[in-house]
């Protein structure tokens, strides 16, 4: 039996919700890096522990109010580890996750005040915060390069949710079907868009 074609009046609340999702998209990116705590990196004695072993693979959890933080468990430690309470590039948590296994050795930076609160109890997110991590020589995160992803992936991510607004709006509010297929236009712009972000 043949598929009936969607009419343009179909279509073009598919244009709204695409106008929606691209608001929704620049404000996330927007917002990455606004989620970064005042972590004091500078600290004149920040905490390295070493040669911690992992009892199982990282796992993303999701926390309070909906955000996805990684979580380490090291032999030896009751409390997990968590990766510092900013949402950082979901590059640096894919790495992360892919490289780094249960029974690997890893070392793990934290502010002095973390260390000394790491017996404490708490009610809620009951875990050892760090904003470092490395294995084997090589650094997969400090604060400054997590930040600094999330505010590239905000470069990129904006105006792709902004021209998503725009776009899809402007078909939303057509009258008439386009003479120039409307998904041609939006995989050609946003091509354009990551091609342009990328070089600059």
């Amino acid at each position: 039996m043949q598929r009936k074609k969607m009419d343009w009046k179909e279509e073009r609340l598919l244009y709204l919700w695409l106008s929606i999702a691209g608001v929704v998209i620049a404000i996330v990116f927007y917002l990455l890096p606004e989620y970064s705590q005042h972590i004091n990196e500078d600290d004149p004695k920040p905490v390295i522990i070493n040669n911690l072993i992992l009892s199982k693979d990282p796992v993303v959890v999701r926390r309070r109010r909906g955000k996805r933080k990684i979580v380490i468990y090291a032999q030896g430690y009751d409390k997990p580890f968590q990766i510092a309470g900013f949402d950082f590039s979901e590059f640096i948590k894919a790495e992360i996750i892919r490289n780094i296994k249960s029974g690997d050795t890893v070392n793990v930076k934290m502010d002095s005040s973390a260390f000394q609160a790491m017996n404490n109890i708490s009610i809620f997110d009951n875990y050892i915060e760090i904003y470092g991590l490395s294995k084997a020589g090589h650094e997969y995160l400090n604060w400054r390069q997590a930040n600094n992803r999330a505010i590239k992936d905000r470069e990129i991510g904006v105006p792709i949710g902004l021209y998503l607004m725009f776009v899809g709006f402007i078909y939303w509010s057509s009258r008439k079907r386009p003479k120039l297929s409307p998904a041609f236009v939006i995989a050609g712009g946003l091509l354009l868009i990551v091609v342009v972000m990328l070089q600059g």
